[in-house]
């Protein structure tokens, strides 16, 4: 720590009667050794040069005091303007803590009767007025011990300054209310490389307390994965405990020493002397936003000379550009910021919906939480067009509590997207009325259009400097745009546009705004948008599509998709999923144990549920098509599950403007493409049993029913995955009655699954007619298969969520299970 810190000057105001000046020059004479020292910074009405506004300037120091010293008298008690002062002291008090009213007893009057001067200690010693002492040398003594106590005090109070705890517990969303980050906070997933023989493990960092094991750290993250935020709560949680940390953001650091940013950095964070708080032990630094300006990563190596530890936080992008072989961080762990779990996910849904109080019900809790969290799967879907950051699931979350303005016409599933682009806008200092916007929303439209023309449908396709200033050019000679509207689409770290790479920020908001521009322009493009549908079993293809199909009121795209989605694999039936095509099956749900209710408290089983999500979206992360495949049927295949995501989106967000007859269209196409995929399992006994010859053949030493056995659970699980991919396509609660009629006219033991497992999704809890429902379709299918998976489905509903007791075991006895009761939930 550098030894020329200045010590804390402390002001210290007086107010007094003029009648009693010579007390003031008394006082003022007492207390100058501390002048003398530089702790002490004193001030009098007697400062006021002629001319100036008397009013004004003592307004402007009263504001700014730390201590004010009132010389109280029977003067000062008939003066109205010293009554002002007082109350006004008051006022300031109340809204700073640490200012310290000191009564100074000149000569008896009856001070305490003043309005909360009885709770305060005055000076001299038991308030014994100064006049009334024989030796007044031993009066003023005691009112420079008394002062040069508060002094110190105020050096050593090193407590957080109200108003930046307040600004840096801000959460920054497009809101009509303050949200306090600690509210919604959930501890992100981090991961650490770690060696472990040849081979980089990841390593979960599961708390702060991990985190800050090593001195040195460095958290990497994709712009918005919530590094501001985790460096914000850092501070906000190790302050609360008084342990010594300093926040400085990086971004806004000046071209100064060091040594004076991280002084000026603590004034504005703290009371308390700098001078004293440098030699506090294991003194930490959060410093937030390291950016490509070589001075930052300066600022960084004096703090590992000046702190005991220092964590830093850098975009990945900023990282693997500028710092990825810088020896000077060499000593720093790296620690890098993940999309969320399931849980954790979870986890800031419960936090958001205590906050905006929309829990009525306790019984309700899980299903309103099942309902969201559905819909913001299904937005993020597996981390493949927004990352599962806590931003984009609360700023998904936003849209259906109703915190946007009206006139954004923010409404419904399909324009969370449209917040998130607002969100990055609104942080890159665009203004959000509709001229702004509509001008960043045409230039944007029209860039990712140029890019599709240019280089095909994949977002990161090479766009170079040359050909973004050509394409700005073109577009200037037909529309306006400003030059400070392009500076800030480019700006970092929040502009939509990377100003290096020519390129969306995200890859989501290319496919939005190509999707943007090909649905408003529909008419003009049709040859294109049937390419797409044509092979929207490309990754690239189907979102553009998805993203389209939200902004469009043409229907004949979406009726192109329909038509496609039953031209795949129209060779298969959908599956029934009857007796006779699940006979395969018959031996192996039989053994199967019949109970899997748990005994474990529903938190368990969620976040054990959630666990499970988590390691299928790892599994099946690398399913993305990026080019066709040689083989139609192979084609088909993937067209009819990227169709069906699509379709999916179009039911939850266009249920209101499509009729009723077209939603059990669409949901009929989704059903039924989900089912001729299983059909291409089931009722193949023959060809199981010849896959099962030939892999005995490399394998000798199992036997062939074991190989047998093992084909037909995996065909077993593939199948229950293909009608939990129909479920999630159809889940919305809105279209429940079009589900409810298209399974009863359907009237297959396949639909009828469906039609359960959705009334299970979107139902607000489990209820008697639900159990009905049950026992119903028990009756109805009373074969393995369907008894098994029936069951099964209806006891993870159980496991997961809180039904009263008598239900519970009613629901048991019809499966034929045996009720236990379970752990408590905290």
């Amino acid at each position: 720590m550098s030894a020329k810190a200045e010590p804390l000057r402390v002001r210290l105001l007086y107010s007094y009667s003029h009648k009693n000046e010579k007390y003031r020059d008394e006082t003022e004479k007492t207390l100058s050794l501390l002048r003398r020292q530089g702790v002490l910074d004193d001030w009098s009405d007697h400062s006021i040069l002629p001319g100036q506004p008397i009013s004004k300037k003592l307004q402007e120091q009263m504001d700014k005091t730390d201590i004010f010293l009132f010389l109280i008298s029977r003067d000062f008690l008939a003066s109205d303007e010293c009554l002002k002062e007082w109350d006004y002291a008051a006022k300031l008090a109340q809204e700073r803590p640490n200012i310290v009213c000191v009564p100074v007893i000149l000569t008896p009057c009856p001070w305490p009767d003043l309005p909360g001067a009885a709770d305060l200690k005055a000076l001299p010693k038991d308030a014994k007025p100064i006049s009334s002492h024989s030796d007044r040398n031993i009066a003023w003594q005691q009112i420079y011990d008394g002062l040069k106590r508060v002094v110190e005090a105020f050096r050593t109070d090193f407590s957080v300054r109200p108003s930046f705890r307040k600004e840096l517990a801000k959460t920054q969303f497009i809101s009509q209310s303050h949200v306090p980050l600690d509210t919604v906070f959930v501890f992100p997933r981090l991961t650490t490389p770690v060696a472990s023989g040849n081979v980089l493990d990841d390593i979960v960092v599961a708390d702060a307390e991990q985190l800050l094991e090593t001195s040195h750290v460095l958290i990497v993250g994709d712009a918005l994965s919530g590094k501001t935020a985790l460096c914000r709560h850092l501070f906000l949680t190790l302050s609360k405990v008084q342990s010594p940390v300093l926040h400085f953001d990086l971004h806004n650091a000046g071209p100064r020493p060091a040594a004076t940013l991280f002084a000026e950095h603590y004034a504005m964070q703290y009371f308390g002397d700098y001078s004293r708080w440098s030699h506090l032990s294991q003194r930490l630094i959060v410093m937030d936003n390291l950016t490509a300006d070589p001075r930052t990563l300066e600022y960084v190596v004096q703090a590992t000379e000046t702190f005991d530890r220092v964590i830093v936080a850098v975009s990945s992008e900023i990282y693997y550009s500028f710092y990825d072989d810088k020896e000077s961080l060499a000593s720093f762990r790296r620690v890098h910021l993940q999309p969320l779990t399931h849980t954790k996910q979870e986890d800031l849904i419960r936090q958001r919906l205590r906050v905006s109080n929309t829990i009525a019900a306790p019984g309700k809790i899980d299903a309103t939480v099942d309902e969201l969290e559905g819909r913001v799967n299904s937005i993020i879907m597996s981390n493949r067009i927004v990352p599962r950051y806590p931003f984009y699931v609360l700023a998904i979350l936003q849209t259906y509590e109703g915190f946007l303005q009206t006139q954004m016409e923010i409404t419904s599933h399909s324009h969370c997207y449209h917040v998130l682009i607002l969100s990055y806008l609104a942080k890159s200092g665009i203004d959000l009325k509709d001229d702004e916007v509509n001008a960043c929303f045409n230039f944007a439209e029209h860039l990712a259009y140029e890019r599709f023309q240019a280089h095909g449908v994949g977002p990161h396709a090479d766009f170079t400097e040359a050909d973004f200033e050509a394409f700005v050019s073109k577009y200037e000679e037909e529309y306006v745009i400003k030059s400070s509207t392009l500076r800030r689409l480019r700006s970092d770290p929040y502009g939509i546009l990377l100003k290096n790479h020519e390129a969306f920020r995200d890859r989501y908001m290319y496919f939005f705004f190509l999707g943007r521009f090909l649905a408003r322009n529909s008419h003009q493009h049709t040859n294109e948008i049937t390419e797409l549908v044509e092979r929207s079993y490309i990754t690239a293809n189907y979102l553009t599509l998805m993203f389209t199909i939200h902004h469009t009121d043409d229907t004949r795209i979406l009726d192109e998709i329909l038509s496609r989605t039953k031209a795949s694999l129209s060779a298969a039936t959908p599956a029934t999923l009857d007796k006779v095509e699940t006979r395969m099956f018959a031996d192996l749900v039989q053994a199967i144990p019949a109970r899997i209710l748990s005994e474990n408290s529903v938190a368990e089983e969620r976040k054990n549920e959630r666990d499970r999500r988590d390691e299928t979206e790892e599994l099946t992360a690398d399913n993305d098509v990026d080019e066709d495949d040689p083989v139609e049927f192979v084609n088909d295949i993937y067209r009819i599950m990227k169709n069906n995501n699509v379709l999916g989106q179009i039911l939850k967000s266009k249920y209101g403007v499509l009729r009723r007859t077209k939603l059990s269209e669409v949901a009929e196409t989704v059903a039924d493409g989900g089912l001729r995929l299983v059909s291409l399992m089931v009722g193949a006994e023959d060809e199981v049993r010849h896959l099962a010859v030939r892999i005995r053949r490399s394998y000798p030493e199992m036997s062939l029913e074991r190989i047998e056995r093992a084909l037909q659970f995996w065909i077993f699980l593939l199948t229950m995955w293909n009608v939990g991919k129909i479920v999630g396509a159809l889940n919305g609660p809105e279209i429940r009655e079009v589900i409810e009629r298209l399974v009863a006219e359907k009237d297959t033991p396949a639909y009828d699954l469906i039609g359960f497992y959705l009334r299970l999704e979107t139902g607000d809890d489990f209820a008697k007619e639900d159990l009905n429902e049950l026992k119903r379709l028990m009756d109805k299918h009373a074969y393995p298969f369907m008894r098994t998976v029936l069951s099964f489905r209806t006891q993870e509903y159980l496991n997961t969520h809180r039904v009263p007791v008598r239900l519970a075991q009613a629901v048991c006895a019809a499966l034929g299970i045996k009720y236990r009761a379970r752990l408590k939930d905290a």
